[in-house]
């Protein structure tokens, strides 16, 4: 891939519903030089029933990154890093709350 190429994410909204939101965390990945400096990308969706375009940006949105490393960990102002504090509330069991992955081997 091209260096600075791609966006850690981008806010989608299905159907253009502002209060669909999701969220992205990326703690203590490696992350390679085809990672955009930006991190995130916005992104627009059209309401099915207004035919309204509706813009949603990143800075609205829950994206973090916390301890990443590699030359496309670099800081910059429209990517959002966590605190010590709030990096440790991001445990497995929290994120995943009791799910367990079936692992099919290939």
């Amino acid at each position: 891939m091209a260096p600075r190429s791609v966006a850690l994410g981008r806010p989608w909204h299905p159907s253009a519903t502002p209060t669909a939101m999701g969220s992205a965390v990326f703690i203590a990945c490696w992350m390679d030089n085809h990672i955009s400096p930006m991190g995130w990308d916005r992104m627009s969706s059209v309401d099915s029933t207004t035919k309204v375009r509706y813009w949603f940006e990143p800075g609205n949105a829950r994206f973090f990154e916390y301890g990443s490393t590699g030359p496309g960990a670099i800081t910059s102002a429209t990517r959002r890093v966590l605190s010590d504090g709030d990096a440790r509330t991001y445990t497995i069991d929290r994120v995943l709350g009791g799910w367990t992955p079936v692992i099919r081997p290939r």
